[in-house]
């Protein structure tokens, strides 16, 4: 079963684009590594502000092996710096339905 990690952060308007980046260097490095099958940079298109990441895992294994890369915990710790509390990350399995017909 494949596993995702959702990020979503309300960075202040003035730190928006610098998190955007962080988040470009994050997937960018994550999609590097092992078991690693998709990953990607989100941006809100509503009045929210919200931006994030998405990566889908082969396994939660791979996710958490990820999730303590010292370089992938370093990029994490400079998102929270810029967010400043206003970040949030969820996990999910993902569990793709059976095609009918």
């Amino acid at each position: 079963m494949s596993y995702m990690r959702l990020t979503l952060a309300h960075p202040s308007p003035e730190r928006r684009e610098e998190v955007l980046k962080h988040y470009e260097e994050l997937v960018a490095y994550v999609l590097t590594l092992p078991g690693c099958i998709g990953g990607y940079v989100l941006e809100a298109k509503d009045q929210s502000g919200e931006v994030g990441r998405i990566s889908i895992w082969e396994n939660p294994d791979a996710a958490h092996r990820a999730a303590n890369d010292p370089h992938a915990m370093s990029l994490h710790a400079e998102l929270h710096f810029d967010v400043q509390g206003s970040l949030w990350d969820r996990s999910f399995d993902v569990r793709t339905p059976e095609k009918r017909g």
